[in-house]
């Protein structure tokens, strides 16, 4: 088979065409680990009128996950090389996570746009194992305080705000205690986010299935969605 290797700010993939009868789980966890990717998404030309093109996303360790952000991104150009969608169109894309809307606004320089939808605090789409919303949840874990809010945009996520004194790169113990809470039926992906000002934020996100990332575009989607809900910033940010 052929494969190409992809990112966007360096959140990696391996990218195929999808074919029936293959364990791609399997295939995931091989590739990932030979070119040390994020995830493998497989495309697929949608034979639903409805839709234009089906992501089929598993994380590294071969768990398939409902979408993914950067993912999409990289999945329109790989489209796009391979002729199976035409640039500056809208393109409607089947995902486990839901419904996701993108276009190439243009290829030089590149320019990509996701349209994830709306933020949901449905425990159920969350997969908590609460019939209560989890937002604004204080906790301290390991001598850090966070303040949790579990979002669901097109994927699990939970938002951790934390002080701006916290060193952002020494949270593995953190994380994994998170991660690991049973409240999270399905496990979830952690944003530990930090507000430098009305116009900048920093997000470091700890991705189900994978562990450590270097960007989570629905992590960086879901953190700047909470925050600008709560006015503490504008309509644009840099992350």
């Amino acid at each position: 088979m052929y494969y190409s290797l992809y990112n966007a700010c360096h959140n990696s993939f391996v990218f195929c065409t999808y074919e029936k009868d293959i364990d791609y789980s399997k295939l995931t966890i091989a590739l990932c680990d030979k070119h040390d990717k994020d995830g493998l998404i497989a495309v697929e030309i949608a034979n639903e009128d409805d839709y234009d093109l089906v992501m089929h996303f598993y994380n590294r360790d071969g768990s398939l996950a409902p979408m993914c952000g950067n993912g999409t991104r990289c999945m329109m150009l790989y489209a796009y090389k391979l002729a199976f969608i035409d640039i500056k169109k809208e393109i409607k894309i089947k995902t486990n996570g839901g419904d996701v809307y993108s276009k190439i606004n243009s290829l030089n320089p590149l320019s990509i746009s996701v349209n994830l939808g709306k933020i949901s605090f449905s425990p159920e789409l969350l997969d908590l194992d609460s019939k209560d919303e989890m937002i604004d949840e204080e906790e301290n874990i390991d001598g850090v305080s966070l303040k949790m809010t579990a979002i669901f945009l097109r994927t699990h996520h939970l938002v951790c705000e934390i002080d701006n004194d916290v060193d952002i790169y020494n949270l593995d113990k953190v994380a994994k205690e998170i991660y690991a809470n049973p409240v999270f039926k399905k496990k979830i992906n952690i944003n530990f986010v930090k507000i430098i000002d009305k116009d900048n934020i920093f997000v470091r996100t700890y991705e189900r299935g994978v562990g450590w990332t270097k960007a989570c575009g629905t992590g960086a989607a879901s953190s700047f969605a909470l925050l600008n809900k709560k006015k503490l910033v504008n309509n644009i940010v840099r992350l």
